[in-house]
């Protein structure tokens, strides 16, 4: 296990809007406008990196994987996790926790003693299918994993609801800025306005 701290971009919600129908959870091209924004942000200011090798990134590099890796993974587990079943130690908040096979990071967030900690998300999503370390000590795998509270990223949002026009069916390889920018080109073409224009993208809802 490594010992660096994982830089993360952390962006507070307005406020967390529970959406229960998953099909009303369409992103506006204001909320997609905003993401692209965030995505250089991201890689400029925080070192967002590939899922699988740990490459940083350019913006143009970013596709959804990567995305729901630096972002949309941590932001959706506001309450952060609970890895059930380590090694009996004492914790304390604020010491890295790192998953080799996921490559998931984040940070105890209260002290505890016993099996069990709190894990503020910084990276990834944590399983129950590869050894943990705490501060460079394994800890052994995690017999499960619990998430207190789970959002998609459009309830994360806070915006509200919002019935789709148009449904999106894509390679989730894709650049997330080349898919954005399409749906800029295809909003203007269908001459929808920033109000009207809605898209139901299965990432984000």
């Amino acid at each position: 296990c490594s010992t660096s701290m994982p830089a993360a971009l952390k962006v507070k919600s307005r406020h967390p809007t529970i959406i229960p129908q998953a099909e009303m959870r369409a992103m506006t091209l204001f909320e997609l406008r905003e993401l692209a924004a965030l995505v250089s942000m991201g890689c400029s200011s925080s070192g967002w990196k590939h899922p699988l090798t740990g490459a940083v990134l350019s913006p143009e590099q970013v596709n959804l994987y990567a995305i729901v890796y630096n972002h949309i993974g941590p932001c959706t587990a506001p309450q952060g996790v609970r890895l059930v079943g380590l090694g009996r130690a004492s914790y304390k908040k604020g010491q890295l926790v790192e998953q080799v096979a996921t490559r998931a990071a984040g940070v105890v967030k209260v002290d505890s003693e016993g099996p069990d900690i709190e894990v503020d998300v910084w990276r990834g999503c944590f399983s129950s299918e590869g050894r943990v370390c705490v501060d460079k000590v394994d800890r052994g795998v995690p017999l499960g994993v619990r998430v207190p509270k789970s959002l998609s990223y459009k309830e994360f949002l806070g915006n509200g609801e919002r019935k789709p026009l148009w449904y999106c069916t894509h390679w989730w390889g894709e650049a997330v800025l080349d898919f954005i920018a399409c749906v800029n080109e295809h909003a203007k073409c269908r001459l929808l306005s920033d109000d009207m224009a809605s898209y139901w993208i299965c990432g984000y809802a």
